[in-house]
């Protein structure tokens, strides 16, 4: 087992006891040993004995030869090749050639600075023993690991053992040189693997051998609910009366801008679920302005921002039309679209929703002062106190309405 070791590691939970280990392992005369840790530690260089890196004086060199290299071209091209006086400038004028030698300097510089550091570092490293050791991977978060490689002329593993043991770390382990590393990393090149992205899985609407009636795509079993969402005021989450007529169709036509306008409303409650108070407008104000006023405007007149950029004009909240149309309506186009309008269900609770409802009767109120608009619903009054906006809530299950409610 032996000849398979690369090294023995130790691990400390301090930079302080790396460094002090590491003096330890220099003055004890191991030299081919290494340091490992979260950050850069300044002193581990001095503790291990490593020397400067000979990286500065290959990028001095290297910008030395983009010098000498743009030097020597723009020399050839201007004095040997093709002469020429230019602005009454002798041939090799150096203030006019100083820009491409400074640009070959530094090119040649970086260059010399990337590969070299990747040479000088062995890199790209792909594998390293050192990759076996489980807990190695905390060299890159918390853990600090100092490693005595098997190749250093006084390696012994016994002995390195035990005089690493003697520098109390919190755990030592051998790392090991796997021979099947050549056989993972051609795997790997393949992209021979199974990650979660690529896991076996139906797709939506995929057939299935494995159940009876073909479908992947299983229905939940029967009652199932979740916590929370029962909705059994229908009025309040849907905006339609209680055993609405599915056969029921909305008479519909298209005006002039392209909007599909409807003239009956069928199965829709015309009474709100909940009570409409000054806190339900004022809440209904604040939603109206964050999603609605783009497109219907400030007052309800279909001249939003987005119209006047060129959208498609909605309808006016202020024709007879609207006026006479049940608040379940407008519920229902919230929440579900109507024509270029998309849903905003998911977006706006069905609490805030309604609120926008009663902002929108008020709107038309304002407009319409003396017109018979129902605001309230018929199992509660509007006697709340005034709030700042307050958020509304669901009735209970068991509150119903004249016109819709609880199933």
């Amino acid at each position: 087992m032996s000849e398979n070791i690369y090294g023995i590691m130790a691990e400390f939970d301090t930079p302080t006891q790396l460094v002090d280990a590491a003096v330890k392992v220099r003055d004890a005369g191991y030299t081919k040993t290494d340091g490992f840790s979260p950050f850069p530690i300044h002193d581990i260089d001095e503790a291990l004995g490593i020397k400067r890196s000979v990286l500065p004086y290959l990028i001095l060199t290297g910008g030395i030869t983009g010098l000498l290299s743009a030097l020597g071209l723009v020399y050839f091209v201007h004095v040997v090749d093709y002469p020429i006086i230019v602005g009454g400038r002798g041939h090799f004028s150096l203030p006019a050639f100083i820009p491409p030698m400074f640009e070959l300097t530094i090119l040649f510089a970086a260059f010399t600075a990337v590969f070299g550091m990747l040479f000088l570092n062995g890199l790209p490293s792909p594998y390293h023993p050192v990759f076996n050791i489980p807990r190695f991977a905390l060299a890159s978060r918390e853990k600090f690991f100092l490693l005595i490689e098997s190749r250093d002329p006084l390696y012994d593993y016994e002995k390195v053992r035990t005089f690493m043991e003697s520098l109390s770390p919190q755990e030592l382990r051998a790392a090991l040189i796997l021979t099947a590393v050549c056989g993972l990393l051609l795997t790997e090149a393949c992209g021979v693997r199974s990650d979660m992205q690529d896991q076996p899985r139906y797709d939506a609407y995929e057939k299935s051998d494995f159940f009876s009636d073909g479908r992947s795509s299983r229905d939940y079993p029967e009652g199932t609910v979740a916590r929370g969402h029962l909705e059994e005021n229908k009025a309040f989450y849907t905006g339609k009366i209680d055993n609405p007529d599915p056969n029921a169709q909305a008479a519909t036509s298209t005006d002039a801008n392209g909007n599909t306008v409807v003239a009956s409303f069928p199965n829709a409650v015309t009474e709100f679920p909940l009570p409409v108070t000054k806190e339900l407008i004022d809440r209904g104000e604040e939603r109206y302005k964050i999603y609605c006023i783009v497109c219907h405007g400030q007052f309800g007149e279909g001249d939003g921002m987005v119209v006047r950029r060129g959208f498609p004009k909605p309808p006016t909240f202020h024709d007879d039309r609207l006026r006479n149309a049940p608040v379940g309506h407008f519920f229902d186009v919230i929440t579900n679209g109507w024509g270029k309008m998309n849903s905003y269900g998911y977006q706006v609770q069905a609490a805030d929703r309604w609120a926008i409802v009663a902002y929108i009767r008020t709107l038309q109120l304002s407009r319409n002062p003396d017109a018979n608009l129902q605001m309230t619903s018929s199992a509660n009054s509007n006697t709340a106190s005034p709030a700042n906006a307050a958020k509304p809530t669901a009735p209970a299950a068991n509150a119903a309405t004249t016109k819709g409610g609880a199933k």
